[in-house]
């Protein structure tokens, strides 16, 4: 596994085009302590921030990769 600074992670949010509104979105994720802080945020709409664990974060990545999956098989 690479090692990465935790700023790394921090100032790099994802830009993408909200599928169901068409709005502009951002996914941020960010590490502060222990927990994992993930912001979704739509510009019409605000932001939501949540925070979780490994345990909870290893989950969410198994179900973005199903959903991956079942959207893509290929990749």
């Amino acid at each position: 596994m690479v090692s990465r600074d935790m700023n790394d992670i921090n100032d790099q949010p994802i830009s993408f085009t909200d599928k169901s509104s068409g709005d502009d979105a951002l996914l941020g994720i960010r590490v502060v302590g222990d927990s994992v802080g993930l912001t979704l945020s739509l510009r019409a709409s605000g932001d939501v921030e949540v925070f979780m664990g490994a345990d909870e974060i290893g989950r969410v990545i198994e179900r973005l990769q199903a959903a991956r999956a079942a959207i893509h098989p290929t990749t």
